[in-house]
């Protein structure tokens, strides 16, 4: 949805008129949030923030609850911060969500990376990558090692490495034992 300025401060109003007063209008509400990209709601939430001098994602914690809640303040939350967020949920207090940090950070390239790292330090003042490697050890610890050092490529496959890394993965992998050396190599390079 290509929308200009104008266009977005009025979602901005929307919202305000959706949670105002007694009750949420929760369908004005979700329709002002879920139709819009994330960069369209930083707009929508800074100048929502901007005009009625009030906190977006407190006002939605105030008139919601549960998974609603949840999911509405993600939802308005710039990524990568969310990312970061969810990093260190995962981090925190007693156990380690090891699913959540595989979600958030195996997948990424370098640019992604660097730019959780960097809202997770601006967000927390701590170094995500002492944190998450702090929840580790043995072989997982030795995969977020790899995935975190960003030295995955960005931009398309090229085809011809591509047939040549399923070729050396097959290698590594075949007959008793797995080269795990050559894996890292292939998979976070």
């Amino acid at each position: 949805m290509n929308m200009n300025q104008p266009q977005l401060l009025a979602v901005a109003d929307a919202i305000n008129m959706a949670i105002k007063g007694a009750g949420t209008d929760d369908a004005a509400l979700i329709r002002s949030i879920a139709t819009h990209t994330n960069p369209q709601l930083q707009f929508i939430r800074a100048s929502y923030e901007a005009r009625y001098a009030r906190d977006l994602v407190d006002d939605i914690k105030g008139d919601t609850s549960g998974h609603y809640e949840t999911l509405l303040c993600q939802c308005v939350t710039e990524r990568y911060r969310l990312e970061a967020e969810l990093v260190r949920k995962a981090c925190k207090g007693a156990g380690t969500d090891e699913a959540m940090l595989m979600d958030v950070l195996l997948c990424r390239n370098a640019h992604e990376l660097k730019a959780i790292t960097e809202a997770y330090e601006r967000t927390f003042h701590r170094n995500m990558r002492e944190d998450v490697l702090s929840e580790f050890s043995g072989k997982l610890k030795r995969v977020f090692i790899a995935a975190l050092s960003m030295g995955r490529e960005d931009g398309p496959a090229d085809p011809a490495r591509v047939q040549s890394d399923a070729q050396a993965l097959r290698k590594a992998t075949k007959g008793l034992g797995t080269d795990e050396s050559a894996v890292f190599a292939i998979m976070f390079s």
